[in-house]
């Protein structure tokens, strides 16, 4: 009884280390990527007054799509 038991505890143990193994994997993974993201995102400075309520992204894409349009 004792050797399927240490088995078992065994066979646990593995899984939870390689589970284990794979959420730190997954974890760096994600750091990696957002990283990345956050270095490749613009910066968008100067959007002007927001006293009319707007937000700055909808300010931004008020410029942009204004700027289509002109083309």
């Amino acid at each position: 009884m004792t050797e399927k038991v240490d088995r078992g505890l065994t066979h646990i143990e593995s899984a939870t280390g390689s589970a284990r193994d794979q959420a730190a994997t997954g974890h760096a993974q994600v750091e990696r990527e957002f990283d990345d993201a956050k270095a490749n995102v613009p910066v968008t400075q100067n959007l002007g007054n927001q006293e009319d309520g707007r937000s700055a992204k909808q300010q931004l894409d008020q410029k942009i799509s204004g700027e289509a349009r002109q083309r």
